[in-house]
């Protein structure tokens, strides 16, 4: 890395960091990411990048999971009250919050770099002993938070558009930044891919900050990346008196209690990880009333597509059977569907020499992701028209795990993740261009 590049990092560090921290304090769940959305095509924008937003970049028959009109309606009028941009978010429609930017400085590869953006549906810790409590960024939103990192994926994506952007950064050829809303859920990536945004590029790098790597390491490609699927089990039953003549009822809590236990009793595969969660129950109308409607919100996950199947055969059959057993019907809907993908030997090789190209960096070849990021569609979809794509991974130490009430990164890999995204830019344009069929 040049010393012109490297003065600039750190002359721009502390403004990146404030960016971070603005997405903190306010963050938005998926398909609702106006205001971030916003706030970075501004800063993009000056630097000479091609914006494209809302239905360019995002295949509306493709989104999964997207919330009630009157649900996107609110956060579309809660960013414009905060500040954001009414010019891009009416771009961004009924929606569709995602934004490609792109770069070009001659001949040469389409690289694209992807970043997701949207927060969870978490109450963020508010004890003194939270930094984002203590500094005063933490969520002002009760019930959501950024509790994955995705607010320092995109203040990096924001970082490597401005170290790009510099005259004296040496790379050629396309550079492709996509901002995804909605990975919370596997969503956003799939709508994305489906439109067609990486249908022409050549290398293609998605990251993720900590997943229990420390500080000062980076693996240069994930593993064990899950497959899964999202279910929404509502149960009917019939309401009565809970005590004059409960007998009349059927009850559907109960129906989902006893699905709940038999979920967690499915018999794992032998020969992959699989996973079952239900990380959402309720139904009822009052603690007097047999309860005539129950919804729980069920995910499962395996290793490949036929742990997979294990899983979500079995757990239809414990969902289906717990409300036969109380005399219920349910309607079993499957809201998302997530799949895994492998890093390309060509692109972890250009992320490792990156790396290892920063001093004080330990390079690791490959480290378990433990879970699912739906940047597997835009990985696949590369890969299956001839390009190369990698997922990898830049170590923070964490002050709890992911998806945590209490979760934070150390902040400093963020400017880690900045040089070396800037190094793969430039090893990955430098390499020739690829036949993209």
């Amino acid at each position: 890395m040049s010393s012109a590049t490297e003065s600039f990092i750190s002359s721009r560090a502390a403004d990146w960091i404030a960016f971070r921290r603005d997405l903190h304090r306010h963050p938005e769940l998926g398909f609702t990411e106006f205001r971030t959305i916003a706030r970075i095509a501004e800063r993009l924008a000056p630097l000479g990048y091609r914006l494209r937003l809302g239905a360019e970049v995002i295949r509306r028959e493709a989104m999964r999971g997207v919330p009630p009109a009157e649900t996107i309606a609110q956060c579309r009028a809660r960013a414009l009250a905060e500040g954001a941009s009414p010019h891009y978010v009416a771009r961004m429609g009924e929606g569709m919050t995602g934004l490609v930017a792109e770069l070009s400085r001659g001949p040469g590869p389409v690289v694209a770099m992807r970043f997701d953006v949207d927060a969870l549906p978490i109450h963020e810790a508010t004890r003194e002993t939270h930094l984002p409590a203590k500094q005063g960024f933490a969520s002002a939103r009760p019930g959501a938070m950024h509790a994955c990192g995705h607010d320092g994926h995109a203040a990096i994506g924001i970082a490597l558009a401005e170290i790009a952007a510099q005259p004296h950064t040496e790379w050629s050829g396309t550079l492709r930044l996509i901002f995804q809303p909605a990975e919370e859920g596997g969503r956003g990536g799939h709508a994305m891919t489906e439109r067609g945004i990486v249908d022409d590029v050549d290398r293609l790098f998605a990251l993720h900050l900590g997943c229990d790597l420390p500080s000062g390491r980076v693996a240069a490609s994930a593993t064990d990346m899950l497959f899964s699927t999202k279910w929404d089990a509502t149960f009917h039953g019939r309401a009565a008196h809970a005590a004059a003549n409960p007998e009349r009822g059927q009850n559907a809590i109960l129906a989902a209690a006893q699905a709940v236990t038999a979920l967690y009793a499915i018999a794992r595969h032998g020969h992959a990880p699989t996973h079952v969660n239900v990380g959402r129950m309720e139904g009822g109308t009052g603690r007097n009333v047999i309860a005539d409607r129950a919804r729980l919100e069920i995910e499962v996950r395996g290793l490949d597509d036929d742990s997979l199947a294990h899983m979500d055969t079995r757990a239809r059959a414990a969902v289906e059977g717990a409300a036969l057993m109380q005399g219920c019907t349910v309607d079993l809907v499957e809201v998302t569907r997530t799949v895994g993908a492998t890093t390309s030997p060509g692109a972890r090789g250009i992320v490792a020499a990156s790396a290892a190209a920063l001093p004080g960096i330990d390079v690791v070849e490959s480290w378990p992701l433990g879970g699912c990021d739906d940047a597997a569609f835009l990985m696949r979809r590369v890969q299956e028209r001839g390009g190369e794509a990698a997922y990898l991974i830049v170590g923070s130490d964490l002050a709890a795990g992911h998806h945590a009430t209490s979760f934070d990164f150390s902040e400093g890999a963020l400017l880690v993740a900045a040089r070396l995204m800037a190094e793969v830019l430039q090893r990955a344009s430098a390499t020739r261009k690829l036949s993209i069929g």
